[in-house]
């Protein structure tokens, strides 16, 4: 006979069928990290707040999710200008960062990459931005170029 191999570690149905003991020790690794602050922000989140109330792309309202982006990079205090950013949704403003979410300068228009296309975002494709004139067309250019390579990359 053959003699079959104890595993070490437990089955998934032997985990699913354990209690979950909750324990309040704090397990977790700290380290030190050197991060850039970001002068200005809750100032720049009002100014926003006032002049777009909600999401430029969804159109959500509630305040304790909404963001202030900036469409040119911070790269200091002279980038929180109202003209360089909108208020964005929290998870639409991760997506726009990480250049899954473009803002067409020639027309205001919301663009998708791919990925994204068939998802739940696919409803703000074609979405115009409202007063989107009142934008600086140097970041959005600057922005929409970053957003046509990273999309060319994913196809």
């Amino acid at each position: 006979e053959v003699a079959k191999k104890s595993s070490t570690k437990p089955s998934k149905v032997n985990i699913e069928k354990q209690q979950f003991n909750l324990k309040v020790d704090d397990e977790r690794e700290f380290s030190l990290k050197k991060l850039a602050t970001r002068k200005g922000q809750a100032g720049f989140r009002k100014t926003l707040l006032d002049k777009w109330e909600n999401c430029c792309i969804s159109g959500c309202n509630i305040n304790s999710i909404l963001e202030a982006a900036h469409i040119a990079p911070y790269r200091g205090v002279k980038d929180n200008h109202i003209q360089n950013g909108l208020i964005l949704r929290v998870d639409i403003h991760r997506l726009f960062d990480s250049y899954m979410i473009g803002i067409n300068p020639d027309d205001f228009t919301v663009e998708l990459c791919p990925e994204l296309k068939e998802s739940e975002y696919k409803p703000l494709e074609g979405k115009i931005i409202k007063n989107g004139d009142l934008l600086s067309n140097k970041a959005l250019l600057y922005r929409w170029q970053y957003f046509i390579n990273n999309t060319a990359i994913n196809q």
